[in-house]
């Protein structure tokens, strides 16, 4: 009886240490699940980090999964930068021959502007007139004076004059010589010792001034592109305010 005792007692006793190590773990498994729930629960005030990739692991994982994909989009990249230079090549080639007759233009536009050679002509019967002997390199006689053409034939300077047998003043002048194309005329200035007049004609302007004395009347005619109007203005007025009689 005695032993039956002792070992009833002893089954006893491991059963209540397995029913206290079953409640404890039961016990630590609940607290950390609430743990979690409540910590899933509540706020999070603390800014989560991102992962940097490893830049290394990145290469090493296109070139170990997708390599063959990546060097094509590479050469693809690498091709469309190519056409992408060659297209601003030809742009900018494309530019050049207007940059150059632009700058042809302007060249010419200051020669005529500005020349360098200017000179004075006098003729027999007293009138001088300065001109540019650079633009006007090419002299002729005419009947009633002398003609300065310029080499390519654009423009003339005739240098003229005649008796003012009449007794004309510049205004009766200009009303008998130009009685009913008036309207044409784009430029008119009248003084009581000269007139100055311009007018287009078949895609060229003639600016015609005469200067008058007791005797004589002094003339010049100048006629030039009228594309090329502006370029030349500066070189009319002067030849036109060099005009006088001796």
């Amino acid at each position: 009886m005695n032993s039956s005792a002792k070992q009833f007692r002893r089954s006893a006793s491991e059963r209540s240490k397995q029913s206290t190590v079953t409640d404890l773990g039961s016990e630590t498994y609940d607290r950390s699940r609430a743990e979690h729930e409540i910590g899933a629960a509540a706020p999070c005030h603390a800014p989560k980090r991102r992962a940097q990739p490893d830049i290394g692991t990145s290469v090493q994982k296109r070139v170990g999964e997708g390599s063959a994909r990546f060097w094509l989009k590479t050469l693809v990249q690498l091709r469309r930068n190519s056409l992408c230079a060659a297209g601003l090549i030809c742009m900018r080639l494309m530019w050049w021959p207007i940059v150059l007759s632009l700058t042809y233009v302007l060249h010419a536009t200051q020669v005529m502007a500005q020349p360098i050679g200017w000179t004075t002509f006098t003729n027999h019967r007293g009138t001088s007139v300065e001109l540019p002997a650079d633009v006007f390199s090419v002299a002729r006689g005419t009947e009633r004076g002398r003609t300065f053409v310029t080499p390519d034939g654009r423009a003339a300077l005739d240098v003229y004059a005649g008796p003012n047998d009449r007794g004309e003043t510049p205004a009766q002048l200009l009303r008998r010589t130009v009685p009913q194309s008036r309207s044409r005329l784009t430029y008119t200035r009248v003084a009581s010792n000269f007139f100055a007049i311009s007018a287009p004609h078949e895609g060229r302007i003639l600016y015609r001034r005469c200067n008058f004395d007791a005797r004589m009347i002094h003339c010049i005619d100048l006629t030039y592109p009228l594309e090329e109007k502006r370029a030349w203005d500066e070189t009319v007025t002067r030849i036109s305010r060099s005009l006088r009689p001796l």
